[in-house]
């Protein structure tokens, strides 16, 4: 069998839940009141953008409650800070 790919790289389970693993404590050390868009998340856990945007393509069940996505951007946050997010646009 050939090589699966993502997004043209050779896919890697283990590095995909390293990943995972280091977005989540990254956010679950972040503020209640503070929401990052994949770009400054990137910044804050040391997670590559690419790979952040990829773990919200697939819906890794770890982060479920740690984004949401509002009209055209998705917003991460610890869960504290999702659901106060969801509050504040009527959801």
């Amino acid at each position: 069998m050939s090589q699966l790919k993502l997004a043209g790289q050779p896919f890697d389970l283990a590095r995909a839940v390293t990943q995972t693993v280091r977005l989540k404590t990254a956010l679950d050390k972040t503020p209640a009141d503070t929401i990052y868009r994949a770009d400054e998340l990137a910044k804050v856990s040391g997670v590559r953008e690419k790979d952040i945007r990829q773990t919200s393509t697939f819906g890794h069940s770890l982060l479920s409650g740690y984004s949401a996505k509002v009209g055209a951007t998705r917003f991460w946050g610890n869960p504290k800070a999702i659901k106060e997010l969801l509050r504040q646009v009527g959801r």
